[in-house]
């Protein structure tokens, strides 16, 4: 769910298009042993149309599947 800061930034940038107010991508770079728990935080918090979490992490060749 959106505060309602997120939706008045959301809403005056949808009226506006000024770049003050479009929204910007996210990172989180934490440790491995954490980053399970930062993903299920983002999910269980925010909405999907906010913020899409993404895990990278492991080894060059995991990386890429």
């Amino acid at each position: 769910m959106l505060s309602l800061l997120q939706l008045h930034v959301l809403f005056l940038f949808q009226k506006t298009k000024s770049p003050d107010c479009a929204p910007l991508p996210s990172i989180v770079i934490c440790p491995p042993t954490i980053t399970g728990h930062w993903v299920y935080e983002v999910e269980k918090f925010l909405s999907r149309d906010y913020l899409n979490p993404l895990q990278y992490i492991g080894p060059p060749a995991e990386r890429e599947k």
